[in-house]
């Protein structure tokens, strides 16, 4: 729809990308990594890091709203971007917020992705 994401679309690389996890879900002692869509992760980390604007107003709705979840839904790009988003944020094994996502920690998570790439 834009620019900008059609410059996120053509960045066909590939990252490097290791979720958070709390239990072994390694590989020969070291967590498994994943390729990712550079492009995408790159719009991950630019909004999903601590004291972003994305990430404030999600700290400061949850701090806010004891007790909710967080659900994130996308289509299309977005839905790869909410799917990487959720990964960066989420522990993989118990799909809740993580100590290392700097959100209010153990609030369940899902996303939802539409048309995901």
């Amino acid at each position: 729809m834009s620019l900008n994401e059609l410059a996120i679309d053509l960045t066909c690389d590939a990252s490097d990308f290791i979720p958070h996890t709390s239990s072994s879900s390694t590989s020969g002692g070291k967590p498994k990594s994943y390729h990712v869509h550079s492009g995408m992760f790159l719009l991950v980390q630019k909004m999903g890091r601590e004291g972003g604007k994305v990430h404030s107003a999600v700290k400061a709705a949850l701090e806010a709203n004891e007790g909710y979840d967080l659900v994130i839904c996308g289509h299309s790009l977005g839905a790869g971007v909410g799917g990487l988003l959720g990964l960066l944020w989420a522990d993989v094994d118990s799909c809740e917020t993580s100590l290392m996502s700097g959100l209010p920690q153990g609030r369940k998570m899902k996303v939802w992705a539409f048309a995901c790439p």
